[in-house]
This record gives C-alpha cells, structure tokens and sequence, in this order.
C-alpha cells in the first residue's frame, strides 16, 4: 500500500509527503480507543495474540498482562517510528535497500517465507 500512496503522491499530490504521515503517526504515538468490537476480536484471537510475540507486544498490556479492553489505548510506536523513516526517506526506505525493507525481509524469512531485497526492489506498482 505505501508503494502505491507513494506513486499517488508522486503523481497527484500537493502536500508534502511527510506532511501526509504526520496524523497516522501521531495516532500511533497518541494511541486509538479500543471499541467493543475490537475488544471482541481481540477475544477471538487471545490465544494467538498471546503466543505471538509481535501481536503480544502491541496488544497486550504490560501493565496487566491482559488484552486491551473497550475504553483503553493502543499505542502503536514502533509503526509510529517506522512511519517517521518513510516520512523522511519516502518509499525507499522499503523498496530501495533501506532499512525498514532489510528488516522485513529478515521477518518474513524468519517465518519461512521468500521475500528477497530484489522482489522489493524490483516491485511495482500499476496505477
């Protein structure tokens, strides 16, 4: 999805792009209310949130050890400070060898997947 904001942007828009990012990231650092339907999936998938240490350290509660409930805040600072990058150093940061996309690949390579830095690279994006 960024590559194609990104190609958007390029093409269409007026703003500058990190001006674009600055209300995402401030709502990642600020955090969101959890609903009651977020609570509700957050119950569906406990026991995976719980065993998955990436979605255990967004959506649970450090303080408790327990799921976000309705009524209290999710920040999302790590999303916060990887928007920041892609702010100041556009879709590269991803697609040309910057770091955000080193650290994905590792990620998925991890879980078994394929991802290479060329697929990155070489990814396009067809308005």
């Amino acid at each position: 999805e960024i590559k194609g904001l990104w190609e958007l942007h390029q093409k269409f828009g007026s703003l500058e792009w990190k001006t674009l990012l600055q209300p995402v990231i401030k709502l990642c650092k600020e955090g969101h209310v959890v609903s009651n339907y977020l609570q509700n999936v957050f119950g569906r998938y406990e026991e995976r949130i719980f065993n998955e240490p990436s979605l255990r350290e967004i959506f649970i509660d450090p303080e408790t050890n327990k799921l976000y409930k309705e009524g209290e805040k999710v920040k999302r600072l790590k999303l916060a400070e990887t928007l920041e990058i892609i702010a100041r150093d556009g879709v590269d940061a991803i697609y040309g060898g910057g770091d955000i996309g080193k650290k994905l690949i590792e990620d998925v390579q991890s879980y078994g997947g394929i991802l290479t830095e060329e697929d990155l690279i070489n990814y396009e994006y067809d308005l």
